[in-house]
């Protein structure tokens, strides 16, 4: 059994589903911020957790990390975190100035049976 929790926002995002666009995550310090003003469908990853605390609800989703300024390493987990929970895409758009050689996206490799 799962113990983990969900991430903040999580219950608008699940109620959402209907809406356009591809949902967003906010990460880094000012992640709570943005999302408070921000209509999207949207998760938060807290500043001071780990991506792994929680349990995404993104499977056979394209999701968007944006970064209000979280480190490289924790966009790094947060992006492993979300294919992990069945992401089909994560593109992590950075602050600012790209600290990660600009956009990066990250997919699960799918193997095809001959």
């Amino acid at each position: 059994m799962n113990h983990r929790q969900l991430p903040p926002f999580a219950k608008d995002f699940a109620c959402h589903r209907h809406r356009g666009g591809t949902p967003v995550v906010f990460a880094g310090p000012r992640a709570w911020d943005w999302a408070r003003h921000d209509q999207r469908r949207k998760l938060v990853m807290p500043p001071d957790r780990s991506p792994a605390d929680f349990r995404w609800p993104v499977a056979g989703l394209e999701i968007v990390v944006l970064d209000t300024g979280a480190n490289d390493d924790l966009l790094m987990h947060l992006a492993h975190a979300l294919l992990l929970a069945g992401a089909l895409k994560v593109a992590v758009i950075p602050h600012i100035v790209p600290r990660i050689g600009g956009l990066a996206v990250f997919a699960k490799e799918v193997s095809r049976a001959a």
